[in-house]
């Protein structure tokens, strides 16, 4: 593989000159300083990827950040290129040097219908991240309400493990009930959700909804959560019955 920095071309881009489209396409098998082909090149730039595909590139090459060509179009919402690269034989789950896949940027970015792609491309639902994050909690994380998104929705019931855990403990549910996320709190408890797991803090939903006064999650919480009594366990709902 041929190292780009000495290349003219590349070199004028580093230094922020006028560079020829075509004159950067023409060998996909150079690499820049960055570790950069010239598919995540046009895909940066938001340039056409057809020509470069046709030449046989490397889609699943890494730069030095970890990243591929498809992390970098699932972080810029586009989703043609998306269905390009999968269709040339693009792996969709690869991790960037802080253990996220496409999903996971895609997710990150609120985009539902590059998520809602990346899921039907039988992606790895449940891979984590460096922080212990899997998509559905990066997805989770990423609402900017209260209202659940299609593609978290869909996330919860094509098969993602909502019981795992991240490096402080924190289930899915946890990080739904810390950010208010009514809807999402529902959808878990739905989808089978287990309410009884405990962070490192040694709190579960109910007692994070309960601490942050959240008092219509802690009802939705409540029939889901047990207590531990001398004859067995009883869920709140149970103990409130017979006070």
């Amino acid at each position: 593989t041929c190292i780009l920095s000495y290349s003219t071309t590349v070199r004028a881009i580093n230094e922020g000159e006028s560079v020829h489209y075509g004159d950067f396409i023409d060998d996909v098998y150079f690499i820049d300083q960055d570790g950069q082909n010239s598919l995540i090149y046009a895909i940066t730039k938001s340039k056409p990827i057809r020509d470069i595909l046709t030449r046989k590139p490397n889609v699943n090459l890494q730069d030095k950040w970890g990243k591929t060509a498809l992390m970098y179009a699932a972080d810029r919402y586009q989703l043609k290129d998306i269905i390009k690269l999968l269709n040339a034989g693009a792996y969709l789950d690869i991790t960037d040097n802080e253990g996220r896949t496409a999903l996971m940027h895609a997710f990150q970015k609120g985009v539902d219908n590059v998520t809602i792609a990346l899921i039907g491309g039988r992606a790895n639902l449940n891979l984590q991240d460096n922080e212990g994050r899997t998509a559905l909690m990066l997805g989770i994380i990423s609402l900017p309400g209260k209202k659940i998104s299609p593609a978290v929705k869909k996330l919860i019931r094509t098969g993602a493990n909502l019981d795992l855990k991240d490096n402080e403990g924190n289930t899915a549910l946890m990080l739904a009930t810390e950010r208010r996320q009514s809807e999402v709190v529902d959808e878990l408890l739905g989808a089978g959700a287990n309410a009884n797991r405990r962070n490192k803090d040694n709190e579960r939903a109910w007692e994070i909804a309960n601490k942050l006064r959240l008092h219509d999650i802690a009802t939705s919480l409540s029939p889901y959560t047990s207590v531990s009594f001398a004859g067995g366990l009883r869920s709140f709902k149970e103990m409130f019955a017979k006070k």
